[in-house]
C-alpha cells in the first residue's frame, strides 16, 4: 500500500511540474499560427493605406530665438579739457540730469584774465578800425579838393588863353596900323604890355595847375594808404575776436556738461580735485573720465544671430523681448540695424534691437531673450510630418516617401527654412544621384511615413479620408 501511494504522489507531483510548460506549449504553437495567418495574408496582396500631400507654396514664418542684453543707446565718459580746480560738483551716481546741464564747474581765474585781455584788444581794434574809416573819409574829401583845383585851374588856363590870343591880335593890328597914324606908339605899348602880361597869367595859371595836379596824385595815394589801412584793421579786428573766441571756448570748458539727457552711472571727481587734460595713452588717475552719462529712453539689445539664420534677418523684422529681470514683461521692438557681415570667430550677425524706454524699467547689461520674426515669401514647403531623418543611415540628409506607380519610394531632400507653417523643400533626388527641383505635384506620404519601407506597395487615401 505505502508502495502504491507513493507511486501514486510521484505521478500527481509530475503533472504539477508540467504544467506550466503544457501551458506555454500551447500559447507557442496559437501565436505561430497567427504569424503564419498575417504572413499569408501579406502574401495574399494587401496594402498599406497612406494619406499624401503635394508641395505647396505658401509665406514661412521663422523665429529667431536667441540670448542678447541691453546696451544703452548712448554711453559717454565725460573728461577735463583745461586744467584747474573743481569749484563745484552738481551731480552724483544715479542721477538724471538734462542736454546741457552743468555737472561740474572748474575755477580757471587765469583764463579769465586772459579772455578780458583779449576782450580790451578786441575794443581796440574795433576802435582802430573806425579811425582808419574816418581817415578814408578825409582823405576822399582831399582828394576831391584837389580835382576841383585842377578844374579851378583849366578854367584859369583858359581864361588866361583867351586873354593872350585876344592882345596877341590887338598887338598884329596895331604894328600894322601904327604907320598910317591910326595908332600911336604910346597906344601900341600898352597893346604889347597887356599882351605880356596875359601871357604871364597864361604861364601862372599853368603853373597852378601843375601844383593841382601833384596835390591830386598826392591826395589819392593818402586815400589809398587810408584805405589799405581800413583793411589792416580789419584784418586786426578779425585776428582779436578770433582770438577772443577762441579763449571764450577755453573758458567754456570750466563747466563740464550732459552730452544728451541721460543718467550719471558714474563719478570719479570732488570739490577741490585739481584737475588736468587729460591723456588717452596715460595710465594715471587723469586718464579715468570724470563722469559716465548713459542714455536711459532708448536701449539697444544686442543679439548674435548664427550663420544658417543670418541671411533671413532684414531690417524691421519684429522682435519679442522677454526680461530674465522683468517676469512676464514682454517688450515688441523691430530689428533696427545689424552689421551685414558675420564675426570671423564667431561666424555670427550682430543684430540691434531699438526698445523705447520711457519709464526707465529697461536697464544697461539685463539679460533678454531676443525672438526674431522672420519672413520667407513664397516658399515651397511640406508639413513636417512629411519629413524623416536618419542621421546614420542617410549622412544626416533628410528624406520623404513620394508616392510613384503605387509604391512608396524614398527620396532625399534638401531642405530650407523650418517655419510655423512648414518645411520649406528646395530639391529632390532623382535616379543616377541627381538632383532636381519639385515641381509641385509630388504625392509625399504625411501619415506615418516610418513605418514604410522604400519600394513598399501603398495605397493612398482619398482627400476625404486624410
Amino acid at each position: 500500500m505505502n508502495s502504491y501511494f507513493s507511486r501514486t504522489t510521484l505521478s500527481s507531483r509530475r503533472r504539477w511540474y508540467l504544467a506550466p510548460f503544457l501551458f506555454l506549449l500551447s500559447v507557442t504553437a496559437g501565436c505561430s499560427g497567427h504569424a503564419e495567418s498575417r504572413e499569408h495574408g501579406e502574401a495574399s496582396g494587401a496594402m498599406t493605406s497612406v494619406s499624401t500631400v503635394a508641395p505647396v507654396y505658401r509665406d514661412l514664418t521663422h523665429r529667431i530665438v536667441q540670448p542678447g542684453y541691453l546696451r544703452p543707446y548712448e554711453q559717454t565718459p565725460v573728461y577735463a579739457k583745461i586744467s584747474g580746480y573743481v569749484e563745484a560738483v552738481n551731480v552724483d551716481l544715479g542721477d538724471k540730469v538734462k542736454k546741457d546741464q552743468v555737472l561740474a564747474k572748474l575755477s580757471v581765474p587765469e583764463v579769465v584774465e586772459d579772455l578780458n585781455v583779449r576782450e580790451a584788444r578786441v575794443q581796440q581794434a574795433d576802435a582802430d578800425l573806425i579811425q582808419a574809416g574816418e581817415t578814408v573819409r578825409a582823405a576822399r574829401a582831399t582828394r576831391e579838393s584837389s580835382r576841383a583845383k585842377i578844374q579851378e585851374t583849366e578854367a584859369g588856363i583858359a581864361k588866361a588863353e583867351s586873354d593872350v590870343q585876344r592882345w596877341q591880335a590887338e598887338s598884329d593890328r596895331g604894328s600894322k596900323l601904327i604907320g598910317r597914324g591910326v595908332y600911336d606908339q604910346q597906344t601900341l605899348d600898352e597893346m604889347q604890355n597887356q599882351l605880356r602880361s596875359s601871357q604871364a597869367a597864361l604861364n601862372e595859371a599853368k603853373a597852378k595847375r601843375s601844383s593841382a595836379l601833384a596835390s591830386f596824385d598826392e591826395s589819392s595815394a593818402r586815400l589809398s594808404k587810408a584805405e589799405a589801412d581800413v583793411l589792416v584793421a580789419r584784418a586786426r579786428l578779425g585776428v582779436t575776436k578770433a582770438e577772443y573766441a577762441q579763449w571764450k571756448a577755453w573758458l567754456a570748458y570750466s563747466e563740464l556738461r550732459a552730452p544728451f539727457d541721460g543718467v550719471v552711472t558714474l563719478r570719479n571727481v570732488h570739490t577741490g580735485y585739481f584737475l588736468q587734460p587729460s591723456n588717452s595713452s596715460s595710465t594715471t588717475k587723469a586718464s579715468e573720465p570724470l563722469f559716465t552719462l548713459m542714455r536711459s529712453d532708448i536701449m539697444r539689445v544686442t543679439v548674435q544671430v548664427p550663420e544658417l539664420d543670418a541671411g533671413l534677418v532684414k531690417g524691421g523684422d519684429a522682435a519679442v523681448v522677454r526680461l530674465q529681470a522683468l517676469p512676464g514683461k514682454e517688450v515688441v521692438g523691430t530689428v533696427t540695424r545689424y552689421s551685414w557681415s558675420l564675426d570671423e570667430k564667431a561666424r555670427t550677425l550682430r543684430v540691434e534691437v531699438h526698445l523705447q524706454n520711457p519709464k526707465g524699467e529697461l536697464r544697461p547689461g539685463m539679460y533678454a531673450k531676443v525672438n526674431i520674426i522672420t519672413k520667407v515669401p513664397n516658399a515651397l514647403t511640406l508639413p513636417p510630418a512629411a519629413i524623416l531623418s536618419d542621421i546614420l543611415a542617410n549622412k544626416d540628409q533628410s528624406y520623404c516617401f513620394i508616392v510613384e506607380n503605387g509604391k512608396a519610394k524614398k527620396t532625399l531632400v534638401e531642405l530650407g527654412v523650418r517655419g510655423e507653417e512648414g518645411i520649406q523643400v528646395l530639391r529632390k533626388q532623382v535616379p543616377g544621384e541627381n538632383w532636381d527641383d519639385f515641381s509641385g505635384t509630388e504625392a509625399v506620404v504625411v501619415s506615418n511615413p516610418g513605418a514604410l519601407l522604400d519600394g513598399q506597395s501603398v495605397q493612398v487615401r482619398p482627400p476625404s479620408e486624410h
